[in-house]
């Protein structure tokens, strides 16, 4: 007889719930990785990379800016790695590592030595562990940098930002010759910047910076292992150094391997660079006219120089250009530089050279006059910025000038200048410009005021009167005020420009070098805030300041070196000696 009561049917089984509503049957879904997501996502997250890469590389340099046991520090990074970030793509843009300081080997102990005398193997295991833990920030790749790990896609859109900008600077011969030989063949295409100098000509990566060719005595053959580089050098420039002077074959070689550099990064469209010293800057004052034609004495070709004219010249448009004096150059070498760039938006010359023969400077108006793109041009030293040059027809839609320590320019003709840019000109950056040497025009002139309708930005630093500072502006939208080194403007008028433009101003960035005392820029700063005005208390090493010390050259620190007062350094703000002066 059957059951009445049927068995319980048996527990369904369910599954995991489906992790996506997709269609696609899950055997032929992709995994869902990096490599797998669209192009279109792809590019945006390279984007953010990098953008977040910059963030913590200027994060990471404000830290080593602020920290005061690194002062003295010459160099962060070793010179041996040539290393690129997201940021700048080059060794300089590497803030040295949180917590690295300069003694940070002190407490190494010396490793044991086997019966051989070497260091045995477990105590060079032991020293490597200890270098990579504490080394791990400095050797950890940027973001850039681990996207070209990826796969391929990755790596073609990540590469072109890694390798975007190299900069030399500081760079030994040894790693420029290293990066021609193992970096340029696969990366040359995706360089837009280049940054070099050609004022000191260290030569192996185990020298400190500053052992250059003034350092070596022209007298000596040169080193076996500096003559492998030099004899490189040569043959990229396809020159021979038969019959000249070790001093010589030295000294050019950095121009030498630079131009390399240049014929193969042809797509650079920006280029800030120093001229090489045409002898060598210890014998600046004993050269005589007669010397000229010695070519153990004088070298008359810049490499680099000509590599960019040829090469490059028709391309640039951002050109940052420094050239010391050394007796030989002139006007006509900047003019020739400038000549050759015509598409230039933006040019920067520190022009410490004297003008030679009238038709130099001829040639350097005639070389501005074709900028018909120029949009931002900025001075240091340049004798050439005279009444005569304000006279000049120009033809720039300008939004950027800065004039710095133009001493040649009187307030007539500073005016007339900045006039013929009324309809463009956005940002006025002036420092100890117009001169004092004229009495009258600086009275009659000083008050007068600028009739700039779209200057919103004002950089000034000044040994004018307080009414070139209050009255010449006072009809400009100034939106943000750089306030510099104003010895004649007291705490007062500086509050007295901010009731003037307080409908239009939003920042005011105060420098380092402010004739203001501590207890005043504090006060200055709350005010401000009050008022809705954001206030930047600028600190030592700054964009500006770093750029003045970059025209210095090593016998310009020798000169100046007495005169800096160290302890104005250490403390943020002017001595209280001069608190009263400014009440």
């Amino acid at each position: 007889m059957a059951d009445a009561h049927p068995a319980p049917a048996a527990p369904v089984e369910v599954g995991p719930p489906e992790p996506s509503t997709s269609t696609v049957p899950s055997d032929q879904r992709k995994l869902a990785c990096l490599g797998n997501l669209p192009p279109e996502l792809k590019a945006l997250i390279v984007e953010k990379v990098d953008e977040a890469d910059r963030v913590e590389v200027e994060a990471d340099w404000e830290d080593a800016d602020g920290d005061e046991d690194d002062d003295d520090e010459e160099e962060d990074h070793p010179d041996g790695v040539f290393i690129s970030s997201g940021f700048l793509g080059n060794p300089g843009s590497n803030p040295p590592p949180k917590g690295i300081k300069d003694d940070l080997w002190k407490d190494v102990k010396e490793p044991e030595l086997g019966p051989d005398g070497n260091p045995t193997p477990e105590a060079l295991a032991r020293m490597r562990d200890s270098y990579l833990t504490d080394l791990s920030e400095a050797l950890r790749p940027s973001g850039i940098e681990a996207l070209t790990l990826v796969n391929r896609e990755f790596s073609e859109l990540a590469l072109p930002i890694m390798w975007r900008s190299l900069d030399f600077e500081n760079r030994s011969n040894e790693t420029v010759l290293a990066c021609i030989r193992t970096i340029l063949p696969r990366h040359a295409r995706h360089v837009r910047s280049l940054e070099f100098g050609q004022a000191d000509g260290r030569m192996l990566r185990a020298e400190p910076y500053g052992t250059g060719y003034d350092a070596e005595d022209p007298f000596l053959p040169i080193p076996r292992q500096r003559l492998a580089i030099v004899d490189a050098a040569e043959r990229y420039g396809g020159v021979s150094g038969d019959g000249l002077s070790s001093e010589v074959r030295h000294r050019r070689t950095r121009s030498l391997l630079m131009a390399e550099v240049v014929r193969q990064c042809s797509n650079v469209v920006r280029i800030d660079c120093e001229a090489l010293p045409k002898t060598r800057l210890d014998w600046v004052d004993q050269i005589e006219e007669q010397d000229f034609g010695d070519r153990n004495i004088v070298y008359n070709t810049d490499h680099a120089v000509e590599a960019i004219k040829t090469h490059l010249g028709a391309k640039l448009v951002d050109l940052t250009f420094l050239a010391n004096d050394d007796n030989v150059t002139t006007e006509a070498d900047v003019a020739a530089l400038v000549a050759a760039c015509p598409r230039l938006s933006r040019l920067e010359l520190e022009c410490y050279v004297p003008s030679g023969p009238q038709a130099n400077r001829d040639a350097l108006y005639r070389a501005l006059l074709q900028l018909a793109e120029l949009e931002s041009f900025t001075l240091y030293g340049c004798d050439f910025v005279t009444d005569d040059f304000a006279a000049l027809d120009l033809p720039w839609p300008l939004k950027v000038l800065a004039l710095g320590e133009c001493e040649n320019l009187s307030f007539p003709a500073f005016h007339t200048l900045v006039h013929r840019f009324v309809k463009t000109l956005e940002c006025l950056d002036i420092d100890n410009t117009p001169h004092t040497n004229v009495d009258d025009d600086n009275e009659k002139w000083a008050a007068r005021a600028l009739d700039l309708s779209r200057l919103d930005t004002l950089v000034i630093a000044t040994q004018h009167e307080a009414a070139f500072f209050l009255e010449a502006f006072a009809a400009c939208p100034i939106a943000t005020l750089g306030f510099g080194f104003c010895p004649a403007v007291s705490y007062r008028d500086l509050e007295a420009f901010v009731e003037q433009h307080v409908d239009t101003l939003r920042r005011v960035e105060i420098a380092h070098d402010a004739a203001l005392t501590e207890p005043q820029v504090e006060s200055f700063e709350v005010w401000c805030h009050a008022k809705g005005i954001e206030c930047v208390l600028m600190p030592p090493g700054s964009d500006d300041e770093e750029s003045d010390d970059e025209g210095m050259t090593d016998w310009d620190e020798d000169e100046d070196e007495d005169d800096v007062d160290e302890e104005d350094d250490d403390h943020a703000w002017s001595d209280e000696e001069d608190e009263d002066d400014m009440d």
